[in-house]
């Protein structure tokens, strides 16, 4: 072999290597300017060792497996460059929505929760996305394959393959596991990660690591006469609910009309809080704390050690309930709530619908079968305590729904956000049709606060702001609700309340 033919292996490594350059300025400087992070200060010598000695190692094997079986060789080169096209994909979108690159955190997640890239990538609106990721898979591939075809196998690549392969493990196994994602990195390194994440959760079930898992059953004691005995106790949670956009959207108009006009409709006893904060601007965070009372702050034992409000009501012999437009494996959602004495748990894998808007089914069709919950399964001598959890206002947001008219709204966040207003009056028509409205505790209120734009440059998940920490919260109280109770929620209307006084004041409505 020509010492020319042999260089080309550090020709086209070194193309590699210029690609996750190009890749990486690409998405910091120009579609993510506001990512002010020196760029340099991430150009770690390692790295860009790690990328190059990887580069080789992945060309020369794909030349010696090309000698072996034609085959072989494309099944290698196409699963190694979607590896990388994962990576790099996963790196985009940790970049736009957390201003960060992938992350041990972000794998962990992906790892409880496979379907969330694929749920992803089918309700994303943006066709560009499939382009870039075919784009992406071509600059990784296509130069592999124009290799094989004019490299011959020799003792070169032998030794080629055997030190770069030899250097890269010895320098992967050196790296602190924080420094291991990082974009110039191919994803072979998230990968290990992945693997390696995944046999510690089996072999550590029970591990914190694993945040969310079953509730500790607790002995409760009996409650004290309740305050007010309401029939019917309902929690609504909707996802992404931003303050912005209830009760105004922009220029002026209302932003969930019909909610808007129970509101505005004295006799119905809803109130408004003005001055309400979410527990987390995080959903899986910000879930557990609201139906427990527990702080985001306080320990894991802690929180799976206080009941839910669901297991108060259920003592107090109230059929439960929880249903959710979202899929509730996410996050190991669903063995948390499995402890919170439910009758009935329904998400959108129990309904079996196609998911429309990022892990969510329309909100619709989960409104309607809570209707058909409170219309079909509740006896009228039934007391009823359940939960809804819209995920319509959650991005790219749900645009559409087969039930009503297409929104004719000026962005995705308004058309969704009357798609939730449908489905909310749905439960309360429900409920007035079959007599529960007046006798009914309704609390509504949003995992954490969102809409059309950041006022800061700060990302949702790590932002104190209002847009993302204030909430639009209403109470509905029932009729003939005691009148210094009453009196107590009014002037409480404009002071700073928070999702962490929903259980407390629920325990203490049921005489807990």
């Amino acid at each position: 072999m020509s010492e020319k033919k042999f260089n080309r292996i550090f020709l086209y490594a070194a193309f590699y290597v210029f690609a996750w350059f190009v890749l990486d300025l690409l998405f910091r400087q120009v579609l993510f300017k506001e990512i002010d992070q020196p760029y340099w200060s991430q150009l770690y010598l390692k790295s860009v060792l790690m990328t190059f000695l990887s580069a080789i190692a992945f060309l020369a094997s794909s030349v010696i497996l090309a000698r072996i079986s034609k085959i072989l060789a494309v099944v290698f080169i196409g699963v190694f460059s979607i590896l990388l096209t994962m990576d790099a994909g996963s790196n985009y979108f940790s970049l736009h929505f957390f201003k960060s690159y992938l992350s041990k955190y972000h794998i962990s997640f992906v790892a409880q929760d496979p379907r969330y890239i694929l749920d992803a990538l089918l309700t994303y609106p943006n066709f560009a996305q499939y382009i870039g990721i075919l784009l992406l898979f071509s600059l990784f591939a296509v130069p592999a394959f124009v290799f094989i075809k004019s490299a011959k196998l020799s003792l070169k690549h032998f030794a080629c393959f055997s030190l770069s392969l030899t250097a890269y493990v010895l320098v992967f196994l050196k790296m602190v596991p924080d420094n291991r994602h990082f974009l110039l990195l191919p994803n072979i390194n998230s990968s290990v990660q992945t693997v390696e994440h995944l046999k510690y959760m089996v072999a550590n079930k029970d591990n914190p690591l694993v945040v969310l898992r079953k509730h500790t059953k607790l002995r409760l004691l009996e409650p004290r006469a309740a305050l007010r005995k309401a029939k019917t106790i309902v929690v609504v949670i909707n996802e992404s609910w931003g303050k912005d956009f209830f009760p105004h959207a922009t220029d002026g108009k209302i932003g969930m009309p019909l909610l808007n006009r129970r509101l505005k409709d004295k006799t119905q006893n809803f109130y408004s809080f003005e001055r309400a904060f979410t527990n987390s601007t995080a959903t899986d965070v910000s879930w557990p704390s609201l139906l427990t009372g527990v702080a985001p702050g306080d320990s894991t034992e802690i929180l799976h050690f206080f009941p839910m409000i669901s297991n108060l009501a259920k003592k107090s012999n109230y059929k439960t309930a929880l249903f959710s437009s979202w899929r509730l494996d996410w996050a190991n959602m669903m063995p948390f709530l499995q402890g919170g004495d439910l009758d009935t748990i329904i998400g959108a894998n129990e309904l079996g619908l196609p998911i429309v808007n990022d892990l969510g089914i329309d909100d619709v069709e989960s409104s309607l079968r809570v209707q058909s919950y409170i219309r079909n399964e509740l006896k009228e001598t039934d007391d009823a305590f359940f939960v809804y959890a819209t995920n319509g206002l959650h991005q790219p947001y749900q645009v559409t729904s087969k039930h009503m008219p297409d929104p004719t709204t000026d962005s995705r966040y308004e058309a969704a956000l009357a798609i939730v207003d449908h489905a909310i009056d749905g439960i309360l028509v429900a409920l007035e049709e079959t007599g529960r409205l007046d006798d009914a505790l309704i609390i509504m209120t949003g995992d954490h606060g969102d809409g059309l734009r950041s006022k800061n440059n700060v990302v949702r998940i790590t932002s104190f702001y209002d847009y993302y920490i204030r909430i639009p919260f209403l109470v509905k109280l029932p009729n003939n609700f005691p009148a210094e109770e009453t009196a107590n929620l009014i002037a409480n209307q404009s002071i700073n309340i928070q999702n962490m006084d929903i259980a407390p004041s629920i325990a203490q409505l049921l005489g807990y």
